[in-house]
Formats: structure tokens, C-alpha cells, sequence
């Protein structure tokens, strides 16, 4: 028996209820949604980006990534083209300075929601403490130590006569200044308007611009060894075992610290003075905290090195010592010490942070700058010439060494 044919209309309704979900079916394809999450950590002339894809791709399979440098104003999209959840912006020139950067994904319906603008700023190869320049120096002295403060590098000598201070607004052309006296001074910082140089036969002497400095007593016959300014309080720390802080540079006050040992330097971070020693005993203890300058307490250090210098970035202090197996130590809270790895076994003078990067300085060796994002590994960098680094110092978008 043979089947009935369908009628005419049913016919056409079944053909047209196909084509209409075919057309429903293109016009659900979209561009995507805006990537989340974004990140943008700035590197050498460049920036690392990463992102959550975004949470719909529209109904199409996401084919490529654009970027924005310029909060949107123009977009280059990834060649070749890629769909991974990280990528490297390079060619960023425009160093020290931020950049706004947006995401957003590309499918067959094209470029998707931008995602928010996040800002990042690379660092240049100075700025990185890669590439080194050699500038001519104000003076013929031992430079030994060098800081920055209200938009002003200045310098201070281990020995020389006269002008025994030289300062640069930008670290590259610098103006000799005449210093207090022909000490040997051994450590300068800045803080609250004020700069702060201390010498180790106990001179002490200040300036409000660099240029014209005064006298200060109260430094007592002390090998005054480091100076650093936090909480309100000038602290420095002697070769003797001495302590002393000021709230105005002018009146210091003499403190006990936690031994009588050679404390070569002091920082400040997170509420804490930290204080290492050129020597100590068997038993270690070459670090000392104190939360106000006053009271010091000792702290077990990770070896007994000749530490040299002291520093604070980024949630860590760093510590770099002039000899040893270990020649870097670092603590999260400056009470529980980790031993870490020089780049290269030479004899470490002085380590800063800023821009993301700690740098320390040697006064020999092959390679006599090192680098490192976190402290705890650490890459050797040519030093621009063979001289013998005593001091480091950040500020103004550069790393300047003497």
C-alpha cells in the first residue's frame, strides 16, 4: 500500500522552519566578550601580559588577541596569530614612562569587548640595571656612597680633599659641592626634606639641597658606618657597636645596639629598622631589627659573612656581603634569614631596589653588577667600566653606581 504524499504547504514549512533556525544559528555568532583579569608586568622595553579568556566567544572559536598600548586608541592584533593566555609586548621605548594597556579576543565575527585598562611601565636598559654608561664624575675622590631625594642624585667620598660632595639632578652630568669638612664619609640618605651624611671619625653633617651643608654634633669618636631615615628617625649604626638617631638631622641621641659588633649598614621597610655587621661571633647574629631605632634586637643571620649592605623592595629585605659561599641573604620580616646565591663570588659593596629590580654593585670581579627581581636569583651584568663600586643607588627612572 503506498504511503500518502505530504502535502504541498507541509512541504514548505518544513523547508522554511530549516532555513529560518540556519539563519537564527549565523546571527547568534558575535564578537567575544572582554578578556579578565589582566595583568601587565614591565620588563626591558617591553611588557608580559596575561588574561583570562574572556567568558563567551560568541559562538565562534577565538582565532586571535589585539592589544592596546593606548587605552584604545589604536590596537595591534598578535602575529602570528595566537590563543594562549600570555604574550610579550615588545618595543616599548618610551621608558620610565606608563603605559595603558587593554586586551581583546577576535572570532569570525571580528574584534571583541576591549577589557579594562591596566598600566604598566617598562624599564629601560639603565632603568634595568642591564646596560651601564660611564659618566665623568665632579671630582678625583674615593666615591663611597651615593643616594636620591627630592629629584636629586648626591655623593659622598671615602677620601679626597675638598668638594667632597658631588650632586646631579640626573646622573649622568654632575657639580662638585663643598662638604663640611675632609672626613671620610662613608654613608648619605635622605628623608623628611633633609639629606644625612655620617663619617667614621663621628662627623655628621646635613644639607636641605644637596649644595650648602652644616655641621652636627653629637656623633660622638664612633665609626659611623650606615645612615637611613624611616618612621620619622634618622638611625645610624657604627663600627663600634654604636647606634645613635635624630628626628631633625640636628640632635642625635646615642642608643645601645643588640651587639657590640661592626654594623656596616642600616635600612628601613615595613615598620622595621634592620641593621647587618662587617664581623660578630662564631655564632652568627649578624643582624639586628628595631621598630623605632631605639631598642634593638639580634637576629640569627643566614652566614657569617661580611655583610656589607642592607636594602628594602618589595616586601623583602636583601643583604649582600663581601665574602662567603652564600654571598646574599634575604627575610621577608627581618627576623627569619634564607641564604641565597651571588651571581658571581665577588666582593659585594651595596645593593638598592626600584622599578621592580634589585641591583648590587662589587668593587672586583668579572661581572661587577648583579640583578634580581626577587631577591633570590641573581644574574651577572657588566659594570661599564672595571672600577671598584662602592655604592648603588635608584631614583629618576636610572640605577646610579659610584
Amino acid at each position: 500500500m503506498r504511503t500518502p504524499r505530504q502535502p504541498i504547504f507541509q512541504l514548505l514549512m518544513a523547508l522554511l522552519i530549516a532555513s529560518s533556525g540556519m539563519i537564527m544559528q549565523a546571527r547568534a555568532q558575535t564578537p567575544p566578550n572582554a578578556p579578565t583579569s589582566v595583568t601587565a608586568t614591565g620588563g626591558v622595553n617591553s611588557a608580559h601580559i596575561s588574561f583570562t579568556v574572556p567568558s563567551s566567544n560568541g559562538g565562534a572559536t577565538i582565532t586571535n588577541y589585539e592589544y592596546s598600548t593606548n587605552n584604545g586608541s589604536s590596537w595591534t592584533a598578535l602575529e602570528p596569530a595566537r590563543t594562549d593566555r600570555t604574550f610579550t609586548i615588545t618595543g616599548l621605548t618610551s621608558s620610565c614612562t606608563a603605559y595603558d594597556v587593554k586586551v581583546r579576543a577576535v572570532n569570525s565575527a571580528g574584534s571583541g569587548t576591549a577589557s579594562s585598562a591596566v598600566s604598566v611601565t617598562p624599564r629601560n636598559g639603565q632603568s634595568g640595571g642591564i646596560n651601564w654608561t660611564s659618566r665623568a664624575h665632579a671630582g678625583t675622590n674615593n666615591w663611597r656612597s651615593v643616594t636620591y631625594g627630592n629629584g636629586l642624585f648626591v655623593a659622598t667620598p671615602w677620601s679626597g680633599q675638598g668638594s667632597k660632595v658631588m650632586t646631579s639632578s640626573d646622573g649622568i652630568s654632575w657639580t662638585s659641592r663643598n662638604s663640611t669638612g675632609d672626613n671620610t664619609w662613608t654613608s648619605v640618605t635622605y628623608g623628611n626634606g633633609l639629606f644625612v651624611a655620617v663619617a667614621n671619625n663621628g662627623s655628621v653633617m646635613t644639607s636641605p639641597d644637596g649644595t650648602t651643608w652644616t655641621s652636627r654634633s653629637g656623633g660622638g669618636s664612633n665609626n659611623w658606618g650606615g645612615v637611613t631615615y624611616g618612621n620619622g628617625v634618622f638611625v645610624a649604626v657604627a663600627g663600634n657597636g654604636s647606634v645613635m638617631t635624630s628626628s631633625n638631622g640636628s640632635s642625635w641621641t646615642s642608643q645601645t645596639a643588640a651587639k657590640a659588633y661592626d654594623w656596616s649598614s642600616v635600612t628601613y621597610g615595613n615598620g622595621l629598622f634592620v641593621a647587618v655587621a662587617w664581623n660578630g661571633s662564631a655564632a652568627g647574629n649578624r643582624v639586628m631589627t628595631s621598630p623605632n631605632g631605639t631598642d634593638w634586637t639580634s637576629q640569627t643571620s643566614a652566614a657569617d659573612n661580611n655583610w656589607t649592605s642592607v636594602t628594602y623592595g618589595n616586601g623583602l629585605f636583601v643583604a649582600v656581603s663581601s665574602n662567603g659561599t652564600n654571598q646574599v641573604m634575604t627575610s621577608t620580616n627581618g627576623t627569619t634569614w634564607m641564604s641565597r646565591s651571588a651571581a658571581e663570588s665577588n666582593p659585594w659593596q651595596s645593593v638598592t631596589y626600584g622599578n621592580g629590580l634589585f641591583v648590587a654593585v662589587s668593587s672586583n670581579g668579572t661581572n661587577r653588577v648583579m640583578t634580581s627581581t626577587n631577591g633570590t636569583t641573581w644574574t651577572a651584568k657588566a659594570a661599564a667600566v672595571t672600577s671598584n663600586w662602592y655604592g648603588v643607588a635608584y631614583g629618576n627612572g636610572l640605577f646610579v653606581a659610584v
